[in-house]
């Protein structure tokens, strides 16, 4: 459960983190004080024991030492320094003891060194001998040697005490630090929540952009990706509106015109002549609806699609003539002329072959369709791209900018077929999407020619 929250919640994780940053950065500094300290107060353990052997040496101690009974050298030790604080002895040249403090300085042994020593001092006693670190300051005075020692242990003891003082002042701190970053963290996480709130009481469909003008800098480039999101959302539902009532628009008239001629087709059994016509053209309508749903669905499925799988090596030039042949007869049926210009045929290029075919058919019919009879349809093929023009009558510059638009026809195109009559203005928009996906781009104007020019870029 507590993992399972650790790995849900920021705060937790941000309260860990920092209060475990804390107590390692609090744990190493102590560390260094305590390693800084101990050299410091070594350092004053020295000077101390140098300045008492000096004291020893500049002074008439030793005669006074000698004045003074063995069993009051005790009492006066005791009375100029502190209990194992420091232990002192003299000694000869030859190593031969003239006097101590009476207490640990009576076990120094001699050694003719001169500065800092460490030794191990065994202290004797009635019930059992002790063995103890001592460091030994040795002075080479006149004829004398002074030995100023002090244990090890002691100078241990000064130490902790000290740092303990500081260490549990600290340790105290804690607790407080940890206390003092729970309520920030949780401050300066009321952001988040105040975001929370406001996302979870949005409708389903409202994509108005959240304001962030009070949040938190680091916190805007979420809220920007979301408004971002909100604005594609509605750009989508905008258009899924606008194509389903666009849809059924386009389906309202077909179906409109099936009804009549059925009713036609009905009511004129003793005329032959009406009757054929009716069917006629009740299956013409047919084809229509047919057609406009295929186109429908075709660009709900494109629509849908983010990218495409299962590539393959695109056969340009099959493609080309596999399409042109189909049309031709389409085009004779007008005497129109297709010439295909293959300059420089793409090589590996990946796509999907049956795509691509909607492409080439959509482009070629549409030209057929919209150029009047004995007109020019010339195709070329580069590595950079193709192209599919016409010397038919084109469409206005304004036309240019709306083709593409689902359901969109130019109004005053001059109607060259009868299946002209069944376009729906999906063709254009089902080629801009096949192109978007395959990475291409394309471009629509007037043709050099004198009639409407496609491009696919590659």
């Amino acid at each position: 459960m507590l993992k399972r929250f650790a790995n849900n919640s920021l705060r937790f994780r941000l309260i860990v983190i920092l209060s475990g940053i804390s107590l390692l950065i609090w744990f190493t500094a102590t560390a260094i004080e305590w390693f800084k300290f101990r050299e410091e107060m070594d350092k004053q353990f020295d000077t101390q024991q140098v300045l008492f052997a000096e004291r020893l040496a500049s002074s008439n101690i030793m005669q006074g030492f000698h004045e003074i009974r063995p069993r009051h050298r005790r009492h006066f030790y005791q009375k100029h320094v502190d209990d194992d604080a420091l232990a002192f002895a003299v000694f000869t040249e030859q190593g031969d003891p003239i006097f101590n403090d009476g207490r640990d300085g009576q076990f120094i042994e001699f050694a003719p060194h001169r500065g800092f020593k460490n030794v191990r001092l065994i202290e004797h006693d009635d019930e059992e001998d002790e063995v103890d670190t001592w460091r030994i300051f040795w002075l080479k005075h006149r004829d004398l040697y002074i030995a100023v020692g002090q244990e090890i242990d002691y100078r241990n003891k000064i130490i902790n005490k000290v740092m303990a003082s500081k260490f549990w002042g600290g340790f105290i701190a804690l607790p407080l630090l940890i206390l003092a970053i729970w309520f920030i963290v949780t401050r300066e996480l009321t952001s988040l929540r105040s975001l929370q709130k406001q996302v979870l009481k949005r409708k389903p469909d409202e994509t108005t952009p959240i304001q962030t003008a009070h949040l938190p800098q680091e916190i805007q480039p979420l809220v920007q990706s979301l408004n971002r999101y909100f604005n594609r959302t509605q750009t989508m539902l905008s258009r899924e509106r606008r194509f389903t009532s666009d849809a059924a628009h386009e389906l309202r008239s077909p179906l409109a015109g099936l009804r009549i001629q059925t009713e036609i087709a009905q009511m004129t059994l003793d005329d032959p002549d009406t009757h054929l016509s009716a069917l006629n053209n009740l299956t013409h309508g047919i084809d229509r609806i047919a057609q406009l749903i295929e186109q429908l669905l075709t660009l709900s499925r494109l629509e849908n699609l983010e990218q495409l799988d299962e590539l393959e090596t695109i056969n340009w030039q099959a493609l080309i003539e596999q399409n042109v042949s189909q049309l031709y007869p389409q085009a004779e049926s007008k005497r129109l002329e297709i010439c295909a210009d293959l300059q420089s045929i793409p090589q590996n290029q990946q796509g999907k072959p049956l795509l691509i075919n909607l492409i080439l058919r959509n482009l070629i019919d549409n030209a057929i369709n919209y150029t009047p009879e004995g007109s020019k349809i010339k195709l070329t093929l580069t590595s950079n791209g193709l192209t599919i023009e016409d010397d038919g009558y084109g469409v206005s510059d304004e036309d240019l900018n709306k083709l593409g638009q689902p359901f969109y026809r130019p109004v005053d195109r001059p109607v060259q077929s009868d299946k002209d009559e069944k376009g729906s203005g999906l063709g254009i928009s089902i080629i801009k999407r096949i192109v978007e996906l395959h990475g291409f781009s394309m471009k629509l104007s007037r043709s050099e020619m004198g009639g409407l020019k496609a491009e696919i870029i590659f």
